[in-house]
């Protein structure tokens, strides 16, 4: 499963996904409308609850779509920015 809260966000927002099985390796990315990879970060995860911190503060208001992967799912979820 994947989180984002809050949302719509203002100048940060967090990702929570629930892995598996520890050890696994994940990829969040955060792609404007036109697809343009803004954000992205890696690492390996804890089996449970993990926790990706995102700074907004960057991105202009509107709409962007952040993509989870892992081992063994792809996750797409909307996320709005605004003041």
């Amino acid at each position: 499963t994947l989180s984002i809260y809050p949302n719509p966000a203002q100048g940060n927002a967090t990702v929570v996904f629930n892995a598996v099985k520890a050890g696994s390796k994940y990829e969040v990315v955060i792609c404007n409308s036109l697809g343009k990879t803004l954000f992205a970060q890696t690492g390996v995860a804890n089996a449970g609850n993990n926790i990706v911190r995102l700074d907004l503060s960057n991105c202009i208001d509107g709409m962007y779509l952040v993509r989870l992967k892992t081992d063994s799912q792809t996750i797409i979820q909307k996320l709005l920015k605004s003041k």
